[in-house]
């Protein structure tokens, strides 16, 4: 058991001294930041093009 304590505090100790951990969560970060902005412009382009279809069929219909 003391081994396994030990072993979890070397590696925690290893992370936080690591640089490389910084920026994969830099990275990280990024991409769910650019998948949020990507969603919420598919959403603004989704209801400009509902709008673009509903005016063609108003226009089409007789």
């Amino acid at each position: 058991m003391a081994q396994l304590a030990l072993r979890l505090r070397n590696f925690i100790e290893e992370c936080r001294t690591r640089d490389e951990g910084i920026s994969s969560i830099e990275y990280g970060l990024m991409a769910v930041g650019i998948a949020l902005v990507m969603g919420a412009a598919a959403i603004g382009v989704g209801d400009q093009l509902e709008s673009l279809f509903s005016n063609i069929e108003t226009a089409l219909t007789p």
